[in-house]
């Protein structure tokens, strides 16, 4: 009751720096509750903001339908934020049927704003021609406008618009250059490039560092290389309980070489107890994956009348 008295007379704007505030000090329902009635008087960002609590499920009950509604009536109003939100809701189908022709319109409005995120998703969307027509060249622009901005995502895509000279001239000091900016702000596919691109330049110590960090992210891929570092002592001290461990992680997650190789150990009885039921398990999976090792080791089990 006495929320409701306060929120009496008060503009939109008002109540939505008074539900920031109930937010920062964790009251949450009262943050919901201003956010809705500042949205309900047309507040663009408190429709951003009650967009987000319905997108994530915060205090309220996750709805990617709600969340559209309230970033689609933010986006019309021209908000930057909510027109990124609206067209990446396009792009992924959340609450609404998947768009890439809508989620380049929404990134398209929300770029030219100068917002980060939508420039990073409309470079998305020209690298892989989704909703346009596919320009490694229009994505490199969208990318370097973001990547100026510290968007994370973007400096990575920019490191690997350089290392595969999509756009640009190959250059593999400048792709390391913007993973490491990226790797900085926590990147984890930044993080495994680094790692394969400082193994590669027999930097073990630095690949390791890399790998360690994107794997403790759950990469799949760097936790299957800092199995093998671990397993050979390269760049670490060697331990194959800790190779077994991260090979584990990285299989579990689907990656098919870490999925053969864990079939191996199994077989093997290296750094696990030798089991062939386990080998097969393990070696199907990376088979159904498409991996021609593991094909070939099931039909020479097969063949062996395993």
């Amino acid at each position: 009751m006495l929320l409701c008295q306060l929120a009496i007379g008060q503009t939109a704007e008002e109540l939505n720096k008074q539900a920031h505030k109930a937010y920062q000090e964790q009251h949450y329902a009262e943050a919901l509750q201003l956010w809705t009635k500042a949205a309900n008087q047309g507040d663009a960002k408190s429709q951003l903001n009650l967009g987000i609590c319905y997108y994530n499920g915060q205090v309220v009950a996750q709805s990617y339908d709600t969340a559209v509604v309230w970033f689609q009536k933010s986006a019309e109003q021209g908000n930057a934020a909510a027109q990124y939100l609206l067209g990446t809701c396009y792009y992924e189908g959340l609450g609404v049927a998947q768009s890439f022709n809508d989620a380049v319109l929404w990134y398209r409005k929300s770029a030219k704003q100068g917002n980060d995120n939508g420039q990073n998703g409309l470079g998305v969307c020209f690298y892989n021609g989704q909703g346009v027509v596919q320009s490694y060249d229009s994505a490199v622009v969208w990318y370097q406008k973001a990547a100026a901005q510290d968007n994370m995502l973007a400096q990575y895509h920019l490191g690997n618009c350089y290392h595969f000279a999509h756009g640009m001239p190959q250059s593999p000091k400048k792709a390391m250059k913007w993973w490491k900016k990226a790797a900085k702000q926590g990147d984890n596919e930044a993080q495994c490039s680094l790692g394969i691109a400082y193994f590669a330049q027999q930097s073990y110590e630095k690949a390791v560092k890399y790998f360690h960090a994107s794997s403790e992210q759950g990469n799949a891929m760097s936790q299957y290389y800092l199995s093998a570092c671990y397993y050979k002592g390269t760049g670490t001290y060697q331990s194959t309980i800790e190779a077994v461990k991260w090979l584990m992680k990285s299989a579990e997650q689907g990656y098919a070489l870490a999925q053969y190789s864990l079939g191996t150990c199994y077989q093997t009885g290296n750094g696990v107890p030798k089991s062939e039921e386990e080998a097969i398990k393990w070696y199907q999976k990376a088979a159904d994956q498409g991996n021609e090792y593991a094909i070939e080791k099931l039909e020479k089990l097969k063949t062996a009348g395993h």
